[in-house]
């Protein structure tokens, strides 16, 4: 699989609400039983939710020449153990272990909310800001310093970046100033993390193989509630995390393909657009969706397996940092499965 490229901007407005981390969940107290041997109202927060909402349906697998590579492994597993319909929200007090994630949600292609808090035996130290947390850690004087103007899908090599005019231009949910291929904030700046060191960015520990070689380099997002992504899939396994804001994502599995009739771009046809902008939306009408809804607040991680539809709604301003996996790795179905 060729890697994801960097193009989601050149046919579509840009993606991507200061708002407080949410709270812990009802403390329950730590349990030594493995996640694998948990059941539901253990391990999530919305277990009701995924009782009440069910599982997919998957739709027969037709052979066509236009299908994603994919696609045929998807139907046959999940035909075999159908995902919920809806978004499996992980409690915050527990602790996962990279073999407990493959087993429960990657092997699976199983999408899933859980915290970074989820992750800190792993060694995982990230944390969420407010926008005046951001502003004290880059701070910017519209008088006195130089605006600067941020390349879109660039891929930027310094060491440090200087965030100050990309928080001061969406602090206060700003619509995204375009010039050319100039922004007014990044939008899918590939990074180093060590370029993003003031803000604490690791790579997340959850990869089987170890983390070398497993991951594309971050992806840093600013975004506003007037800058939305339209309805697409990528090639590659994608971890959202979520340091200010809340992103509204609208999701389908990979199986509802011949219902959205793909349209793929790129050099490799990774990246695909669905044929509807929004499937919220109360106009859209296209049958057979398994269209799921799920909320990322600050100090949250989305996980969505490779093939995964999601449109993406900012409430307000946001800023968020992502990764893709690659090479062996791209696809977690196939790497988790290959017995």
């Amino acid at each position: 699989c060729g890697q994801r490229e960097a193009n989601e901007e050149d046919d579509n407005d840009d993606e991507m609400s200061q708002a407080e981390e949410p709270p812990a969940a009802r403390m329950i107290p730590p349990s030594n039983k493995p996640l694998t041997e948990m059941t539901n109202e253990e391990l999530f927060e919305n277990a009701r939710e995924l009782e009440e909402c069910g599982r997919i349906t998957v739709p027969q697998f037709v052979r066509r020449q236009t299908n994603w590579h994919a696609l045929r492994a998807y139907t046959k597993l999940y035909a075999s153990d159908p995902i919920y319909a809806c978004v499996p929200k992980l409690h915050r007090h527990l602790q996962l272990t990279v073999e407990e994630f493959t087993e429960l949600f990657r092997k699976r292609g199983q999408p899933v909310l859980f915290y970074f808090d989820n992750l800190r035996k792993l060694g995982f130290n990230m944390r969420s800001f407010t926008i005046d947390e951001l502003q004290e850690i880059f701070p910017f004087d519209p008088v006195k310093d130089k605006q600067i103007q941020y390349t879109a899908n660039a891929k930027v090599s310094q060491e440090f970046l200087d965030l100050g005019p990309a928080i001061y231009n969406f602090k206060d949910d700003q619509k995204l100033v375009k010039n050319g291929a100039k922004r007014s904030f990044p939008r899918n700046m590939k990074v180093k993390p060590s370029a993003l060191s003031k803000l604490g960015v690791q790579l997340p520990p959850l990869i089987l193989n170890g983390e070398v070689g497993a991951y594309q380099s971050p992806s840093l997002w600013f975004g506003s509630s007037t800058s939305p992504t339209a309805f697409h899939s990528d090639c590659c396994d994608n971890f959202v995390l979520m340091l200010t804001g809340t992103k509204r994502f609208t999701l389908a599995p990979p199986t509802d393909w011949h219902n959205l009739t793909p349209h793929c771009i790129g050099k490799h046809k990774n990246l695909c657009y669905a044929n509807v902008q929004d499937p919220s939306d109360p106009s859209t009408n296209v049958a057979g969706l398994n269209v799921m809804t799920v909320d990322v607040n600050p100090g949250q991680v989305l996980y969505l397996p490779s093939g995964t539809f999601h449109h993406v709604a900012n409430q307000g301003a946001t800023l968020m940092t992502n990764v893709w996996t690659r090479s062996r790795e791209t696809l977690g179905i196939i790497s988790c499965n290959r017995n």
